[in-house]
């Protein structure tokens, strides 16, 4: 993506920001795979890492992909796939988590230029509803029983079908409540992948000669939240969402609309390049599992 710069630096450091944080949220998900003693080579997992990241452009919100992501891993194991797609998940919690405190973080140390204003007021509203709903429910899935303390809530869930990988993969989720190290080194790793996430946006930012009134506290202060929202499943990838946002938001410090949209849609594109990338691993990885499906079949 060259947009017009100075130096030509900041064209390069653009993808080359995502490029490094790649690599490390596959790392994480294998961290968080041997927990369940699943082992998936660094290969496979980038090939269905990019898979994920692949759908994700074309379904709703920021993680439609996980569900694409969570049956081709649970396809990689006869005996633990409720643990497979247990893993997509605690990943996903991990990563949006992280995203969640940083958001909080920067909300809590600048809350009157959020919700001193009207129409930020509301979107500050919906990231904090999101925020303490998805944190509740993180924690609450930790604690054996939880259902039987709910009237008639184990009869119904009794009824669901599948409802016995839906009890294991619950249970595989609890295992990592007793590994407190891996859940804090995942955080950590997730804390730098959005940093370098917010850092690309700055890059396109600067790229495009934006100027804000407060510099880069204002975007530590404003992706946090747009990100948070657009993971919501509302539109495709997030689109119409994230551009309102980054209008409405970053049009309180001095950016026109224009330039707020253009700099949403060209950090969208970088994302979208390793998401078309994602298409020839679904290509390959097609073949590779309908060849071990007739190898199976015919054994």
């Amino acid at each position: 993506f060259f947009f017009q710069a100075e130096d030509g630096i900041r064209d390069h450091c653009v993808t080359g920001v995502q490029t490094c944080a790649l690599p490390i949220c596959i790392l994480r998900w294998q961290w968080i795979l041997d927990v369940q003693g699943i082992e998936l080579k660094f290969t496979r997992a980038t090939s269905i890492f990019f898979i994920g990241m692949f759908f994700n452009a074309f379904l709703l919100g920021s993680t439609g992909g996980d569900v694409i992501k969570a049956w081709y891993v649970a396809h990689e194991t006869n005996h633990k796939k409720a643990e497979a797609v247990a893993s997509v998940i605690v990943d996903r919690l991990v990563g949006l988590l992280a995203l969640f405190v940083i958001t909080l973080i920067m909300m809590a140390a600048f809350y009157h230029q959020v919700f001193d204003d009207a129409r930020l007021r509301g979107f500050a509203v919906i990231t904090v509803f999101v925020v303490v709903f998805t944190v509740a429910g993180t924690f609450a899935l930790f604690f054996k029983g939880l259902a039987d303390r709910v009237p008639k809530a184990r009869q119904l869930l009794q009824r669901l079908p599948k409802y016995d990988t839906l009890k294991r993969m619950v249970e595989a989720y609890r295992v990592y409540a007793s590994h407190p190290r891996l859940l804090a080194k995942t955080m950590l790793v997730s804390f730098g992948v959005h940093l370098a996430v917010m850092a690309s946006i700055i890059f396109v930012g600067q790229g495009l000669g934006i100027e804000t009134d407060n510099g880069i506290i204002d975007y530590l202060l404003y992706l946090p939240i747009i990100n948070s929202v657009t993971a919501i499943p509302i539109s495709i990838s997030g689109f119409g969402v994230r551009e309102l946002m980054y209008a409405e938001m970053f049009g309180e410090v001095g950016v026109s609309a224009s330039a707020a949209v253009a700099m949403s849609l060209l950090g969208f594109m970088a994302s979208l390049f390793w998401s078309l990338v994602g298409s020839l691993f679904y290509l390959t990885h097609r073949q590779e599992l309908a060849a071990a499906e007739q190898e199976a079949a015919a054994e």
